[in-house]
């Protein structure tokens, strides 16, 4: 059983999607969910002794609220990560880890308005999603990455993510997928290890409160196998005899043919 803090502000009023993401997360078998009142922890960092791993799904500003900007709170959430906790950060919660400060190269791309992009082919519905090289363990049972989202012109989202840009520190773990064709120079999905402890961040294409439900699936199992890795020590993912049996991670290393694989994690 993982046990998830959803993070929250008793300042802010939560979206239709950030309720939908909550939802989802109380629905788990496998999961413990409990709100975390981001305005409280830095008060009470003891908030976070049973919690495995934090989940902020935000994507009701391009801006991050001063209240997560506070020193209090961001020294908390560093020490978290550095004593073995993991933290997933998803759509304009992204760039939170340039916050954080385990990165300093922003996402270029961060919106909040209709989606306007066409599908790949006329008169074809528009699949997105998320592609790995040779895989990771949040993609485990999910070969070659996922599709998560049916976007529509006109609809709203939310996303912030690295367009023709890498990530100055973290390694990416997936780009885009749109159908039969990945577009390389959209990453959307990078992790960051600091001390015992990861950071995820997942930039767009994960709605929980889509009306479209063609990739409920694989959007929860996504989801939930990110926060399952998370819950894992950086030292001991992606090693023969870890349980759960890890896929190796495998990260795109652009510019060149091959993928990068993680430091310690070498082939038995």
């Amino acid at each position: 059983m993982t046990t998830v803090g959803f993070l929250t502000s008793k300042i802010l009023s939560a979206s239709p999607e950030e309720l939908a993401a909550w939802s989802f997360l109380k629905s788990r078998k496998t999961i413990r969910a409990r709100r975390i009142l981001s305005d409280n922890l830095q008060k009470n960092p003891g908030l976070l002794k049973d919690i495995d791993v934090l989940w902020w799904h935000f994507d009701s500003s391009v801006e991050i609220p001063n209240v997560y900007k506070v020193e209090g709170l961001i020294l908390v959430l560093r020490d978290f990560v550095t004593r073995g906790g993991g933290i997933l950060l998803s759509l304009l919660a992204a760039p939170y880890v340039a916050d954080l400060g385990l990165e300093t190269i922003r996402p270029n791309v961060c919106v909040r308005t209709a989606w306007s992009e066409q599908s790949w082919a006329s008169d074809y519905p528009d699949m997105r999603g998320f592609g790995s090289y040779k895989g990771h363990p949040i993609f485990k049972n999910l070969p070659g990455g996922a599709f998560t989202w049916s976007p529509v012109p006109g609809h709203q989202y939310a996303a912030a993510y690295y367009q023709n840009v890498i990530p100055a520190q973290g390694r990416v773990i997936a780009v885009e997928k749109c159908y039969i064709r990945l577009n390389e120079d959209r990453r959307i999905i990078a992790e960051y290890s600091d001390g015992l402890g990861r950071i995820v961040t997942v930039g767009a294409h994960l709605y929980f409160s889509s009306v479209d439900k063609r990739f409920k699936l694989q959007r929860e199992l996504l989801t939930e196998q990110c926060l399952v890795y998370l819950k894992t020590p950086a030292s001991t993912a992606g090693r023969r005899g870890s349980k759960p049996p890890w896929i190796k991670p495998t990260f795109w290393t652009f510019g060149s043919a091959g993928v990068e694989e993680r430091p310690g994690t070498k082939s038995a």
